[in-house]
C-alpha cells in the first residue's frame, strides 16, 4: 500500500476511533474511499451504523437506507416548527411538528439509535441538506440530547463532484427560504459544527499523468485548450461500435443504454436463457442490485458487477468478457485477452437491519433478506450513473447529452488510461460546469497540521467525555425513578404491583450512589483538565470507582433479570415486561460502559491503538449472558408458581435474528454451520437463502478439500454419479443433467464435479 495512503488512512482511523470529530472523507474516483470505509468498520470499537441515500448505495455499502433507518417519509423536510404546508402539498413536506405528531419507533430501533456512537453516511454527494437536518432532529429527540445529531459522531464519505442531490422544483420553491443550496454541507446542523474535510489524493485507477491532469482540470472547471486538444485526438464520430468487441458505450440516458443492449442481444442467433434471482426474506424490489431476470445468449458481451471473492481474484467489478457457454443453471465467461474461461458463481447480496446485542449492548447487523444472482449484466452499454465505482479498459463515451455537473468527469474517470478511450463527439463545457458552491467548499480541505492538532486535542476530549459519561448515574437514576412513579395505578394484585417495594429499594440504592457519582464527576472534570493530564492516577481512580459502583449495580442487574424470567411467563404482563427490559438494558449498559472506560484509559496509557479488541474483554463479552443463565436456572429451580416452566418459554420474547456473518467468505460461514451438524436445508433456513445457494457453497468447500464428497452422498449415489461423469471433459453440465434425469439436481452435480478436482484437505 502506498505511503501516502497509509498515512491518510491512519489519520482517519484515529479521528474516528479516538475523537468525536465529525469528518468528511472525500477523494477523486479511484482513491480508495470504499476500501478505507471497510477498514474503519472492521477496526472501530464504536457502535456503528452505515446508511446511504438510496437503496442500491446502501446495499453496496453494506448498510441501510437513511429513510428506513430514521423512519422518514419520502419528500422534503422543512426545518421550521411552525411550517404548515397547504392541503395539496401536505404529502410532499415534513416538518418538526409533523414528525413529532406521527413519530413512532420500535423498541429495537430506539435501542440502536440510543446506543449509536458513529453514523457513517456513504455516497454523500446525493445526500440532501434537508434530509440531514431531519436525521439530526430524529437523533436529538430519540437520544434526548440537544447536541448536533444527539451527540453521535458522523463520518460523511463521497465525492461531491460526482452525482448531485436531486431536488424537484416544487420542493425547492419552499426549501430555498431555508437553504442556500441542497448539498449536505448546506444543512443547518453543520453551519456551526462543520466536519473536518479530509481528502485522499493518491489515484490508484490511473497512472497516465497526462490523463490524470485532464481529469483534475475537468473536476475543477479549469479545462484548458491543451486538454481539449488532447481529448480531441480520441474523437471518432464514425467509430463502428457494433464491430468493436470489448468496448462499452457510456451514455447519459437509461433508455439509450437499454436499447443498445437490447438490440445487440437480439442480433445474436444463439439460444436465449433466462436466469432468475433467488430472493429470500425481506428484500424489496426497489433494492434489487440488478434485474431479477438476467437474459443471456452465447456470445453476449457482459460485465461483472462485483469483485471475485475467491483467492485468485479472477474478475473485478467492471471487468468485461463474453459468454462462451450456457446451461440451465450455469454460465461460462471467456476473457479473450487472457485466453481464460471461468464458470460464474452466484453472488449473495444481503439486506440488513441493525439491532442491539442483548449481552454486550453493541450494535450488530442482522440479515433480513438475501438476493442471490449471477453478478453479470449486458455490457454493450451502460449509463454514466450506473458506471460509478466501475473500472474499464475500453469505453466509447458519448458526452454530448451531459445534463448534470460531474457526469463528464465520472464517465472519463472510469477508464484506466487514454489508450482505451473513444469519444463520439468533442467535449463541450456547456452544461458540465461543477457547482460553484461545491468548488468553494473544497477550499476548506484540512492540511496535515490541522488534522494532527485535531487528533491530539480530540483524543484528550474524547477520553474525558467517555469516562465522564460512563460514570454519570443521573440518567439511570431518572429511568428507575420514572419507573417507580408508574406504580401509583398498580395494585398488589398485579404482577407489577407486587414488585413496588422492590422498585423502591432499588431507587433508594441508586439515590445513595447518585451523590457519590456527582462528586466523582467533579473529580473527573478537575483532573482531566489538568495539563499534563495524569492518566496513571485517573486509571487507578476509575478502577476503584468501577468496583464501588459495581457492588451496587450488579445485584440490581441480577434481580431485574430474574424478574424478567418470571414476568415473561405470565399472561397480561407485556407492558411490565417491556419496562423491566428497559431497566435491565439501562443498568447493564452503565456496568459495561464503566468497564470499557477502564479498558480505554489503560489502552491509552499503554500507548496501544484504541480499537474493538482493546475495549472488549471477557467481562464485556460474557457479563450479561452469565447473569442471564444464572437467573434462568434460579427461576427454573425455585418454588415460584409460574404459568409455564420451560426454560426458554416466553409470551413476550423478542424475535431473535442472526447477526450478519458475511465478514468472512460466505462458504466459510456455511462450513461452520455444517461442522455443528446442521443439514443443508437447516443451514439455508438459518442463513435466509435457498438450498441451491448452500449447495453452491458446498461445491466450493469440496473443491477446497474442506468437505469430502462422501459426507454429502451415500456410496450408492457416488457410484451413480461416477457413471454419469464418466468421460466428462470439464464442459457444462447440461448433457450430464439429462443423463441424471431427476436423480440429481444441478447443485448436486456441481458438488460432485468439484470433487473431481478437489485439493488435498
Amino acid at each position: 500500500m502506498d505511503h501516502q495512503k497509509n498515512e491518510i488512512a491512519d489519520y482517519v482511523l484515529k479521528l474516528i476511533s479516538q475523537t468525536q470529530q465529525t469528518v468528511f472523507l472525500t477523494g477523486k474516483a479511484g482513491t480508495g474511499k470504499t476500501t478505507l470505509l471497510k477498514e474503519i468498520i472492521k477496526n472501530t470499537h464504536k457502535n456503528t451504523v452505515v446508511v446511504a441515500p438510496t437503496g442500491i448505495a446502501a446495499l453496496n455499502a453494506g448498510g441501510a437506507t437513511i429513510h428506513s433507518m430514521f423512519q422518514l417519509a419520502p419528500g422534503a423536510f422543512v426545518p421550521d416548527m411552525g411550517f404548515i404546508p397547504s392541503t395539496e402539498m401536505e404529502h410532499k413536506f415534513e416538518s418538526p411538528a409533523s414528525l413529532i405528531k406521527k413519530f413512532k419507533m420500535s423498541g429495537q430501533k430506539l435501542g440502536v439509535l440510543r446506543s449509536l456512537d458513529l453514523l457513517v453516511i456513504d455516497e454523500v454527494s446525493m445526500l440532501r441538506a434537508d434530509l440531514l437536518d431531519a436525521m439530526d432532529f430524529v437523533l436529538k429527540r430519540v437520544r434526548r440530547k440537544e447536541r448536533p445529531f444527539g451527540g453521535v459522531q458522523l463520518l460523511f464519505i463521497g465525492d461531491l463532484l460526482q452525482l448531485p442531490p436531486v431536488v424537484k422544483p416544487d420542493e425547492w420553491s419552499i426549501l430555498q427560504r431555508y437553504y442556500q443550496g441542497m448539498f449536505f454541507f448546506h444543512a443547518r446542523v453543520l453551519q456551526h459544527s462543520p466536519p473536518l474535510y479530509v481528502k485522499l489524493k493518491k489515484i490508484y485507477r490511473q497512472s497516465d499523468e497526462s490523463f490524470i491532469h485532464v481529469l483534475n482540470n475537468l473536476r475543477n472547471n479549469v479545462v484548458s485548450n491543451e486538454d481539449i486538444q488532447l481529448l480531441s485526438k480520441f474523437v471518432n464520430k464514425d467509430f463502428d461500435f457494433n464491430n468493436a468487441p470489448g468496448y462499452i458505450y457510456l451514455t447519459t440516458h437509461n433508455n439509450k443504454a437499454d436499447q443498445i443492449n437490447k438490440n445487440a442481444l437480439a442480433k445474436l442467433t444463439t439460444k436465449e436463457y433466462i436466469y432468475e434471482a433467488e430472493i429470500e426474506g425481506d428484500f424489496p424490489d426497489r433494492m434489487y442490485p440488478m434485474d431479477a431476470n438476467l437474459v443471456l445468449k452465447e456470445g453476449a458481451q457482459v460485465m461483472f458487477t462485483k469483485n471475485d471473492l475467491a483467492h485468485d481474484k479472477r474478475y473485478f467489478n467492471g471487468k468485461m468478457g463474453f459468454v462462451s457457454s450456457l446451461g440451465k443453471d450455469e454460465i461460462f465467461v471467456h476473457f479473450p485477452e487472457e485466453n481464460l474461461t471461468i464458470e460464474v458463481e452466484r453472488y449473495e447480496w444481503n439486506n440488513v437491519r441493525y439491532k442491539t446485542n442483548e449481552n454486550t449492548k453493541d450494535i450488530e447487523e442482522e440479515i433480513i433478506g438475501t438476493f442471490v444472482h449471477y453478478p453479470l449484466k449486458l455490457a454493450w452499454a451502460i449509463t454514466v450513473h450506473k458506471s460509478q465505482g466501475l473500472t474499464f479498459d475500453k469505453a466509447v463515451i458519448d458526452v454530448a447529452d451531459v445534463f448534470q455537473p460531474g457526469q463528464a468527469y465520472v464517465a472519463l474517470s472510469r477508464l484506466r488510461s487514454l489508450d482505451g478511450l473513444v469519444l463520439m463527439d468533442h467535449l463541450r463545457m456547456n452544461g458540465i460546469q461543477n457547482a460553484a458552491d461545491v468548488m468553494q467548499y473544497a477550499t476548506q480541505e484540512a492540511d496535515e497540521k490541522k488534522i494532527k492538532v485535531t487528533i491530539e486535542e480530540g483524543t484528550a476530549h474524547y477520553l474525558y467525555q467517555f469516562v465522564r459519561n460512563a460514570f454519570d448515574m443521573s440518567g439511570l437514576h431518572f429511568l428507575w425513578k420514572k419507573h417507580l412513579e408508574s406504580y401509583i395505578q398498580n395494585t398488589e394484585l398485579t404482577e407489577k404491583g407486587r414488585s413496588m417495594v422492590w422498585a423502591q429499594e432499588n431507587v433508594a440504592q441508586l439515590s445513595s450512589i447518585l451523590e457519590v457519582s456527582q462528586k466523582f464527576l467533579s473529580w473527573i472534570d478537575v483532573h482531566f483538565n489538568q495539563k499534563p493530564t495524569d492518566y496513571s492516577l485517573i486509571n487507578v481512580k476509575i478502577t476503584g470507582a468501577f468496583k464501588h459502583f459495581f457492588d451496587v449495580l450488579d445485584p440490581i442487574v441480577i434481580q431485574v433479570l430474574e424478574k424478567i424470567e418470571i414476568v415473561k411467563r405470565s399472561k397480561r404482563s407485556k407492558e411490565y415486561f417491556d419496562e423491566l427490559f428497559e431497566l435491565e438494558e439501562g443498568t447493564t449498559s452503565i456496568v459495561l460502559n464503566m468497564k470499557r472506560a477502564c479498558l480505554l484509559i489503560k489502552t491509552h496509557l499503554d500507548g496501544q491503538n484504541i480499537n474493538k479488541d482493546a475495549l472488549t474483554d471477557d467481562f464485556v463479552k460474557s457479563y450479561r449472558s452469565g447473569k442471564l443463565e444464572n437467573a434462568k436456572q434460579k427461576v427454573k429451580h425455585s418454588k415460584l408458581q409460574v404459568i409455564e416452566d420451560e426454560e426458554d418459554f416466553s409470551y413476550y420474547k423478542r424475535k431473535e435474528k442472526k447477526p450478519k456473518t458475511d465478514k468472512k467468505p460466505t462458504e466459510e460461514v456455511t462450513f461452520e454451520y455444517w461442522q455443528k451438524g446442521m443439514k443443508m436445508g437447516e443451514i439455508a433456513k438459518e442463513r435466509v437463502v435457498t438450498v441451491g445457494t448452500i449447495q453452491g457453497h458446498m461445491a466450493r468447500l469440496v473443491a477446497k478439500g474442506k468437505i469430502h464428497v462422501s459426507e454429502l452422498f451415500t456410496s450408492l449415489q457416488i457410484q451413480k454419479l461416477s457413471v454419469i461423469f464418466e468421460n466428462y471433459g470439464g464442459e457444462n453440465l447440461a448433457e450430464l443433467k439429462e443423463k441424471a434425469s431427476d436423480d440429481f439436481t444441478y447443485g448436486e452435480l456441481r458438488i460432485f464435479k468439484a470433487s473431481l478436482t478437489a485439493s488435498e484437505g
